[in-house]
């Protein structure tokens, strides 16, 4: 299981385990690739739009990948650039869209025997 820590030591991100990851893959079909981003300002001590950038870039990328139900191979990049109204803080998040597998065709019903001709 691939681990990473974050700054207090304790795990930041633990992989799921393989039956999970099995489980999505069968059920799921990838559809297309989206990326969506979210900036939010901080002007001087006070927060404009800070919280919840990851959540709107990771709806964003939703959208843009199709309107699909989630994300898989997905990449998160955080950066921020000075201005002179604050600095921005912002979030990119890409990644492949996922979408429920259509069901696979059910068998037909073998057709009733004729009735057989009587002499």
């Amino acid at each position: 299981m691939a681990r990473s820590l974050s700054r207090e030591g304790a795990p930041a991100f633990e992989s799921p385990p393989e039956w999970v990851v099995r489980l999505v893959h069968s059920s799921t079909e990838l559809v297309g690739t989206g990326t969506g981003s979210a900036c939010g300002d901080l002007f001087g001590f006070i927060p404009i739009q800070i919280n919840r950038r990851t959540l709107r870039a990771y709806q964003d990328a939703l959208e843009e990948s199709g309107g699909t139900i989630g994300l898989v191979n997905t990449t998160i990049r955080d950066y921020w650039f000075w201005t002179p109204i604050g600095v921005f803080l912002c979030t990119e998040v890409t990644g492949t869209g996922i979408r429920p597998a259509p069901a696979p065709p059910q068998p037909s019903a073998a057709p009733a025997p004729a009735p057989a001709p009587t002499p």
